[in-house]
């Protein structure tokens, strides 16, 4: 898969169909693009959450992958 380097609103670019972002291991998705992520696909947030929560919980440098239609997104786990 190539990588595009944007600017601007990375969401306004068409040709671009996989999303990598850090989010922070607690589930929150409140900072920086994870905001824009959680209101654009709403239930990747969620599923992330309950990934970040559960039994088996997502650590720093895990990453949790989603995909609706035919984007897709990876979360990159920080601390």
């Amino acid at each position: 898969m190539p990588i595009a380097f944007v600017k601007g609103d990375i969401f306004a670019t068409d040709d671009i169909r996989a999303y990598a972002f850090a989010a922070n291991v607690d589930g929150s998705m409140d900072a920086g693009i994870a905001i824009a992520i959680k209101k654009r696909w709403p239930a990747m947030a969620e599923a992330f959450t309950q990934r970040c929560t559960g039994d088996e919980k997502l650590s720093a440098g895990e990453s949790f992958v989603w995909t609706e239609g035919d984007v897709t997104l990876f979360a990159l786990g920080v601390a």
